[in-house]
């Protein structure tokens, strides 16, 4: 798999990956975890890369002679030497600015990422064979471009100043890239043209260094990501600028200062985890966010030998580290909360990466593995047994994960959440919930993200039904949905976790919801282990007057039944009942799929349960049971 050009496509597709939708919180001054005379006391003086120069025939012959993975890269970077892409140039990255409805940030996507996952294939192949002739020139060229055309994606310089060379916007992709020249110029030092490898340099000093030093006096357009709480983009920014630095050929005491700076502002993005290892950005973005931050740590773990331990010293950071083994329902499905894809998985690389930073000393390395586009020597990758508890609870932000724990003939987990509608990248869904039996059975859904648009991140954001709650399992009182707002929340008023037999939570959605004669609306969970296990979602609620009242249950696969209370809800060849009761009135049911464009590539479809006049109380109970296959 072609590992940069993966990393910069996500940077690209996930570029405004950090709006929070509401102001992240502000931090007033620098934390102080590590101090810069431990910094330089302690890391190398001289520039610094996981990997040695070309010229270590040792280290590559040893690695790249047993790597099947760096063989296959060596012929496929052969392979590009026949037909090598064309250059990007200054007048296309223009396009941008000239018509963002036809060259937008796909446009941007293909046009820089092929080229940048050629330049690694060709780094690797050139270290791996020794190849100079056939290698070093068209490095070489591929190089000259990069100090010609801006680094920084358009989305986040409107004001050109990458374009006029008047500044250099720090974000996700003009870091990643910053980060990946400058352990280019490393490898291959003693074997650059000098005048190349000098103008190399000063582009990495003019675009990341010194535009990293000026954040600490007056920031660009874009960085509040900086001294903001938390997001994947402090991870992704700081893990980036400190590969940057640590290679880059520049002043040590400026250096040590500047990793001073990287290591202690990596606080910012574990508070984000509200010191329970929690984040509302979802999976994909905790992967993409903390994949960074694994690699900022191995840089400093590495590099001082052992000294510096970002996990160990950063308050949180192991919780955070922890949160792919929390956060899973099932061995392969974690819920799909905020903007995340259905089926996301944690990337096995990112697992091992976790796996090796938490333990107490991290084994010696033993082979070549990759992480955002670097290759780091790490240890084998077979991984301790984590034990799971059967209720991870994460209690500031309301979200439960529901297991069998020991009940062998329970075949199904759950998760559902509570919280607030302004977290990052929020979606409206107080109350949602997903149930998941076998590995991959999702039965009900949270649908996730959609393909990102203009509208995603601009004030019709919640036009979409995948993102307000008409696409969510939650109710629709009066015909209003749960709107977008910091005082739109749930309070938990009952709560039984053991884990064992039965496990009940109760939240106050009467909040979520801005109607006015709301006098009680309650969400109850109840999670039962006995025998094959049931899931129980009971809607109860009371209103001044008659109001319309409806609720929803969203899924995937195919659904059969209906008109009928007891009905089948089967996908990937898992099967469970799902039975109706409802007091108040009588209810009418119906399907529809949500016609957005679902980031996942699936169709999703929504089961509607409405009050067939208006009722002024009322309850509605669904119970999910495990069938035969």
């Amino acid at each position: 798999m072609r590992w940069f050009s993966c990393c910069l496509m996500m940077c690209v597709a996930w570029c405004i990956a950090g709006a929070d939708f509401g102001s992240p919180k502000r931090n007033a001054r620098e934390p102080e975890i590590f101090t810069e005379t431990e910094i330089r006391e302690n890391m190398p003086s001289a520039p610094w890369y996981f990997v040695p120069p070309v010229t270590d025939r040792n280290f590559w012959k040893k690695y790249g002679g047993e790597s099947a993975y760096l063989q296959r890269i060596t012929r496929r970077a052969y392979g590009h030497l026949k037909k090598m892409p064309a250059a990007p140039t200054p007048e296309e990255y223009m396009k941008f600015y000239t018509d963002e409805k036809k060259y937008g940030r796909d446009y941007h996507t293909r046009l820089f990422a092929p080229y940048h996952s050629v330049l690694f294939d060709l780094l690797i192949g050139y270290c791996v064979s020794y190849d100079t002739e056939s290698f070093l020139p068209a490095i070489q060229e591929m190089l000259k471009t990069y100090c010609e055309i801006p680094w920084t994606t358009p989305d986040f310089d409107r004001k050109q100043y990458a374009v006029k060379r008047a500044g250099f916007p720090l974000e996700l992709v003009s870091t990643s890239t910053g980060a990946f020249l400058s352990s280019v110029a490393y490898v291959l030092r003693p074997v650059l043209e000098p005048e190349l490898y000098r103008k190399l340099q000063r582009e990495i000093d003019l675009r990341i260094v010194s535009s990293f030093e000026r954040l600490f006096v007056k920031p660009y357009y874009g960085e509040g990501w900086i001294r903001g709480a938390g997001g994947n983009w402090t991870a992704v920014c700081l893990g980036g600028i400190t590969v940057a630095l640590a290679a880059a050929d520049i002043d040590p005491v400026r250096r040590a200062k500047l990793l001073t700076r990287c290591a202690n502002h990596l606080d910012y993005y574990i508070s984000g985890f509200n010191g329970e290892g929690y984040t509302s950005e979802g999976f994909d973005y905790w992967s993409y966010g903390h994949g960074y931050f694994l690699l900022a740590d191995t840089l400093f773990l590495q590099a001082s030998k052992g000294k510096i331990n970002l996990i160990k010293r950063i308050p949180g950071a192991c919780e955070a580290t922890m949160y792919p083994y929390h956060i899973l329902i099932s061995d392969r499905i974690a819920p799909a909360y905020a903007d995340c894809t259905i089926f996301a998985k944690c990337s096995p690389v990112v697992l091992d990466w976790c796996n090796y930073l938490l333990q107490d000393v991290p084994a010696a390395p033993v082979k070549l593995a990759h992480l955002n586009g670097h290759l780091i020597p790490v240890a084998d990758s077979s991984r301790a047994e984590v034990r799971l508890p059967a209720v991870p609870e994460y209690k500031k932000a309301q979200v439960w994960i529901l297991r069998p724990g020991e009940a062998e003939n329970v075949r199904f987990g759950v998760s559902f959440k509570g919280g607030y509608n302004l977290e990052g990248h929020n979606h409206n869904d107080i109350g949602s919930y997903v149930v998941v039996q076998g590995k991959d059975g999702i039965i009900a859904v949270d649908p996730g993200a959609e393909v990102y648009n203009w509208r995603t991140f601009s004030k019709q954001r919640y036009e979409s039904k995948l993102l307000n709650s008409y696409g969510h399992s939650v109710p629709v009182i009066d015909g209003k949905l749960q709107p977008e707002s910091r005082n739109a929340k749930a309070a938990v008023v009952e709560k039984h976790l053991t884990g064992s037999a039965k496990d009940r939570v109760v939240l106050d959605l009467s909040k979520a919801y801005f109607v006015p004669g709301i006098r009680n609306l309650t969400r109850a969970f109840d999670y039962s282990r006995k025998g094959s296990g049931t899931f129980c979602v009971t809607d109860t609620f009371e209103f001044d007057v008659p109001k319309k009242f409806e609720t929803a249950m969203v899924y995937l696969g195919k659904l059969s039944g209906l008109p009928g209370k007891s009905l089948t809800i089967e996908h990937n060849g898992e099967k469970m009942a799902l039975s109706i009761e409802n007091s108040g009135g009588e209810v009418e049911m119906f399907t529809e799929e949500i016609k957005e464009n679902v980031r996942s590539k699936v169709k999703v479809f929504r089961l509607g349960i409405r009050f067939r006049k208006p009722v002024a109380k009322g309850a509605v109970r669904l119970t999910f049971t495990p069938m035969e296959k």
